[in-house]
């Protein structure tokens, strides 16, 4: 279930392991801007939220190759809320475009349908 340690230590240098958390933290950055530069639309919206979650699961998966393994186990945590997150928020958005025939936030002046 864990990654073997050793094999870890002796393949991966200190610039393979900037080089993940700057791929972790570009995922992270393009889903925090897509949520404040988005308008209109609430799937980009759940997107962005996603891959910010994503995101979050890389830096601790990579935390765990070099510190302890535990942080695996608050991956699955993340994966977890993250499937949760996009399944209600996705039942949602089918409710929304079935009563409103749009899914953009400017219609949204209510919440009665």
């Amino acid at each position: 279930m864990f990654i073997n340690s050793f094999i870890v230590e002796k393949s991966l240098t200190y610039f393979n392991f900037l080089f993940l958390f700057n791929f972790s933290y570009v995922i992270f950055s393009l889903g925090f801007i897509g949520t404040f530069y988005n308008k209109r639309n609430l799937l980009i919206l759940l997107l962005c939220i996603e891959l910010m979650l994503i995101s979050i699961g890389l830096n601790f998966i990579f935390m765990s190759l070099i510190i302890n393994k535990s942080a695996q186990i608050f991956t699955l945590f993340i994966i977890t809320v993250a499937a949760v997150e996009s399944s209600i928020g996705l039942g949602l958005l089918i409710v929304v475009y079935r009563s409103r025939k749009t899914i953009d936030f400017e219609k949204f002046s209510s919440l009665k349908f």
